[in-house]
């Protein structure tokens, strides 16, 4: 994960900055939103967000400092 956009006014959907391990593409991505066929984006908080992935989540956080 490389960050997360919050919305100041709630106007906006919170958005996710995600990049692939494997083929080192960056994803912006909004709650509701798939990664993949398999790949979900379930939350979006400050410092954290939860994929489904085949009905198992995984919680990814920004490393300490951010």
């Amino acid at each position: 994960m490389i960050g997360t956009k919050l919305s100041r006014d709630g106007n906006t959907p919170p958005q996710a900055i995600l990049q692939s391990t494997a083929g080192q593409q960056t994803y912006i991505v909004s709650i509701g939103e798939n990664l993949d066929a398999e790949t979900e984006i379930v939350s979006i908080e400050g410092k954290q967000v939860v994929l489904s992935t085949n009905g198992q989540q995984r919680t990814l956080h920004l490393p300490s400092g951010f």
